[in-house]
């Protein structure tokens, strides 16, 4: 884990948008990942458990990088 000494949880929290596009990178990024490995991904459907095959992944590929990285993790 990156050493996060300046960091300002308390300014970083007070902003939900913020925190709910990161989330929504994360989520892309291993949607992504498990469609490009041939993984399947499971999900919450009627009450139980569903696997969701890699064909059938359905995610937004043009928001990511050539290289799969997400803009948000890259410095400079």
């Amino acid at each position: 884990m990156r050493d996060l000494p300046d960091t300002d949880f308390d300014d970083i929290f007070s902003k939900p948008a913020v925190i709910r596009a990161a989330i929504e990178c994360g989520a892309r990024d291993a949607l992504l990942q498990h469609k490009r490995a041939g993984s399947p991904i499971a999900v919450w459907r009627d009450g139980k458990v569903a696997w969701i095959p890699p064909e059938e992944i359905e995610v937004d590929e043009s928001a990511a990088t050539d290289d799969g990285a997400s803009p948000h993790n890259r410095e400079g």
